[in-house]
């Protein structure tokens, strides 16, 4: 079978030779519900709940990934504390509950659709990235509501390249580098939160290519290259070879640097080089 080659946006380097996992990850959807206005109370405390819940969880994936990959990590989910911590969320979702008689679900969809329109129209490209924080904290909070836990089951560690039309920051931050050798997403750009999450995790990972989970099948062979931005489907015994040979080439000079790096940037003359960079956002880095 002639290998497939299919070209996306490299985010997070390496090479990961693997065993394809479909996931067909579904965002929660609320159906509306009518409320007798006796109900009205409880459901504006059942909302109340849910945000002190989706607080809870996010702090602690907050911790765990700031405790083993990196403090700076770790307050990515800075910007999902913000979000669920804005008092126009909470406001304007109990309002939309007692004004339209409806359950908490519904309004929390409602009131958070049109910050998600919103971002979508924005030209910057970092910025229109965020919207995927807003996609997260609020299917977390619907996700408490409906008595719902998002899973990712591996079925084989150590073995795994995972393809999905998309992966939140909170998916990705739930993957173990152990489990999971690559990452590959239809959407997604260099500065979404979830390109960010599978660099610190060391996880190679490709996004933006279209119509990937069409085209792949679970268990097939795969390879994904991080570096260049491809994942190559059934690929035979001579591609194989080739970016096996690559991926050892890689790992020899990621340790041989890494020997260096607590040494000082200077010449073998002595002269100290200093390097600066310009940028917007930390996140570009």
């Amino acid at each position: 079978m002639t290998p497939q080659v299919f070209r996306g946006i490299g985010v997070s380097p390496g090479i990961a030779i693997g065993r394809a996992l479909v996931i067909e990850a579904r965002r929660p959807r609320a159906k509306r519900e009518t409320l007798e206005p006796n109900r009205l109370p409880a459901e504006v405390a059942r909302l109340k709940k849910a945000l002190g819940d989706a607080r809870r969880q996010i702090e602690e994936v907050q911790g765990r990934i700031a405790r083993e990959v990196g403090v700076q990590y770790g307050r990515i989910f800075d910007a999902h504390l913000l979000i669920l911590e804005d008092r126009l969320l909470a406001e304007e979702a109990i309002a939309y509950i007692q004004s339209h008689r409806v359950n908490a679900e519904y309004a929390v969809q409602e009131v958070l659709e049109p910050v998600r329109q919103a971002f979508s129209r924005v030209e910057d490209g970092y910025l229109r990235e965020r919207r995927s924080d807003v996609d997260d904290v609020g299917d977390r909070i619907l996700r408490n509501l409906l008595g719902q836990r998002p899973t990712i089951q591996v079925e084989r560690s150590g073995e795994t390249i995972l393809f999905a039309h998309d992966l939140t920051p909170s998916d990705t931050a739930t993957l173990q580098r152990d489990a999971v050798l690559g990452v590959a997403t239809e959407t997604g750009g260099r500065t979404s939160h979830s390109a960010i999450m599978a660099r610190s995790l060391e996880i190679p990972a490709v996004v933006g290519i279209e119509n990937i989970c069409a085209q792949v099948k679970n268990k097939d062979t795969v390879i994904l290259d991080g570096l260049e931005g491809l994942v190559i489907l059934t690929p035979d015994r001579e591609v194989l070879g080739h970016y096996h040979a690559r991926r050892q080439h890689l790992e020899y000079v990621g340790r041989a640097l890494h020997k260096l790096g607590s040494l000082p940037a200077e010449t073998q003359d002595g002269y100290r080089v200093r390097v600066t960079a310009n940028i917007e956002f930390p996140a570009e880095l």
